[in-house]
C-alpha cells in the first residue's frame, strides 16, 4: 500500500481503482432494487407517507451511488459522497421503525463501496462502524432485546465479511486488468520502436552498401587511371624510338612498331579486365617491374632502348 492509501478517507486513490467494476455496480443495483421491493412488499404497516419517504431515500441512495461509480471524485467530494451514502443507508434501515420492512441490503452495498474506493485499513474501520450502526438499527427494531439478536448479528457479520472479500477480489482484478492493459500498451510501443529501429538499420545498411560500391568504383577508376598512364608512358617512349629509327634502322623500327601495337592491345585488355597489371608483364618490357612503384614511369628495358637510340 502506498502512503496515500494509508491516510484518511479524504485522500483520493487512482482513478482506475476509484471507479467500481462493472460487475460490482450491476450487483449493487440489483441488491438495492431487491431491498426496495422487499421493504415495500413485506412492509407490516405501509402507508403513503412511509412509502414516499422510503422511495425518496432509495432514489437518493441510487443517485449518490451512481455518482460514485461513474465519476472520478476525490478529496473532500469523495468523503462527502461516502458520508451521504452512509447516512442514506442508515435512514433506509431506520425507516423500518415507521412500518416498512427492514432493508439491510444498503448496508452491504455501502460496505462494498468502502472496500472498492478506500484503502484497506480505512475500509475495515468504516466497515466495522457501519456494522455496528446496523446492529443498533436491528436492536431498535427488536426493542433492544439483545439476546434475541445474536443469530441475526452473526448472519449479518458473515454477510459483511463476504461483501468485503468479494469487493476486494473485484478491486484486485480491476487493478490487474489495468496493469495488463498498460503492459500491453508498452509492448505495442516497444514493438513500434523496434520496427522503426529495424527500418533505420536497414536504411543504414543500404547506405553502407551504396558507399561500398562507390568506393569500389573509385578504386577501379584509380587502377585504370594508373594502368593507362603506365602504358601511355611506354607507348610514348616507343613512338619516340620508332621516329628516330625510321631513317637509321627501318627493320628495327618495324619491330618497335609491332611492340607498340602489342603494348596498346595489352593495355586495352588490362582496362577491360579491371585495370590491374600482372607481374609477368614486366618481364617482357611492357609492364612495371616488380620492385618499381606503380605509376607513369617506364621500366628499365624501355630506358635502355631510349639510351641506345
Amino acid at each position: 500500500m502506498s502512503s496515500q492509501r494509508k491516510t484518511k478517507i479524504a485522500v483520493p486513490l487512482d482513478g482506475s481503482e476509484q471507479v467500481l467494476s462493472t460487475a460490482g455496480v450491476k450487483a449493487a443495483y440489483f441488491a438495492v432494487a431487491l431491498g426496495y421491493l422487499m421493504g415495500v412488499l413485506a412492509a407490516p404497516h405501509l402507508t403513503v407517507v412511509n412509502f414516499l419517504a422510503f422511495t425518496a431515500i432509495q432514489v437518493f441512495y441510487v443517485v449518490i451511488f451512481r455518482w460514485l461509480s461513474k465519476d472520478n471524485v476525490s478529496g473532500w467530494r469523495l468523503a462527502l459522497n461516502l458520508g451521504m451514502l452512509t447516512g442514506s443507508a442508515i435512514v433506509i434501515g431506520l425507516l423500518s421503525l415507521a412500518g416498512v420492512y427492514w432493508d439491510w441490503l444498503p448496508y452491504l452495498v455501502t460496505a462494498a463501496v468502502y472496500f472498492g474506493v478506500l484503502s484497506l485499513r480505512t475500509a475495515i474501520i468504516a466497515g466495522v462502524l457501519l456494522y455496528l450502526a446496523s446492529m443498533v438499527n436491528l436492536g431498535l427494531i427488536y426493542n433492544l432485546n439483545w439476546p434475541s439478536l445474536y443469530p441475526s448479528s452473526f448472519t449479518l457479520l458473515a454477510a459483511f465479511g463476504f461483501i468485503a472479500a468479494f469487493s476486494l477480489v473485484l478491486r484486485l482484478l480491476g487493478v490487474q486488468k489495468e496493469r495488463a492493459e498498460e503492459l500491453l500498451h508498452q509492448l505495442e510501443e516497444s514493438n513500434a520502436e523496434l520496427k522503426q529501429a529495424h527500418e533505420q538499420l536497414r536504411s543504414y545498411a543500404m547506405e553502407v552498401e551504396e558507399l561500398t560500391i562507390v568506393r569500389e568504383r573509385a578504386r577501379l577508376a584509380r587502377e585504370i587511371h594508373d594502368t593507362l598512364g603506365h602504358y601511355l608512358s611506354i607507348l610514348n617512349i616507343q613512338l619516340e624510338t620508332i621516329s628516330k629509327l625510321q631513317e637509321r634502322d627501318p627493320a628495327r623500327a618495324v619491330v618497335e612498331t609491332a611492340e607498340a601495337r602489342r603494348v596498346a592491345a595489352q593495355s586495352m585488355q588490362e582496362v577491360r579486365s579491371g585495370g590491374t597489371i600482372d607481374a609477368g608483364s614486366a618481364q617482357c618490357g611492357c609492364g612495371p617491374a616488380p620492385n618499381e612503384h606503380r605509376g607513369f614511369g617506364p621500366d628499365r628495358s624501355n630506358k635502355a632502348a631510349r639510351q641506345r637510340v
